[in-house]
């Protein structure tokens, strides 16, 4: 599930490939077009080992998410401050993809308010199975958020 990382890798064949080597993967990528439907099919049918030059690729693709990637699974929750976790995870990836005017909405606000009632109890942290610095990634999160919200001129304002 979610071998394009959330949209965080850009080598898609690459990555769709990588998933479908691995012994007992399926792979459930996300696709929003017929033409991404028709794409990733067309990989499937691809032989699935990858060169080492492309696993070379993959291992630099790894060392840039790094381990402070959350991959969205939500064992970090309930958060007793109803932080959506994960989507505050996710803000630059988003903010990448739909840019700043498209996030100047009463939801990111909504977010980035909800986001800042953190108390750093650490129970999001104890949950999370890949030991990510949650509390800190929050905070992250929220700063990413403000420098969402302040960037008016790009919201044509």
């Amino acid at each position: 599930m979610k071998p394009f990382a959330g949209g965080c890798i850009e080598r898609c064949g690459l990555a769709l490939r990588f998933a479908l080597s691995r012994p007992g993967v399926i792979a459930i990528p996300g696709m929003a077009t017929p033409d991404e439907v028709r794409q990733n099919a067309e990989i499937a049918r691809l032989p699935q080992a990858l060169t080492a030059e492309e696993m070379k690729i993959a291992a630099a693709e790894r060392e840039r998410l790094g381990t402070r990637y959350c991959r969205r699974c939500d064992y970090c929750q309930p958060c007793p401050s109803e932080i959506p976790i994960a989507f505050a995870m996710h803000i630059p990836s988003i903010r990448k993809r739909m840019g700043d005017a498209m996030m100047q909405t009463e939801f990111i606000k909504g977010v980035h308010e909800k986001i800042g009632s953190c108390t750093e109890c650490g129970e999001c942290e104890e949950r999370c199975p890949f030991d990510l610095p949650v509390r800190d990634l929050i905070k992250e999160a929220r700063q990413n958020l403000a420098e969402v919200l302040e960037s008016k001129c790009d919201a044509g304002e």
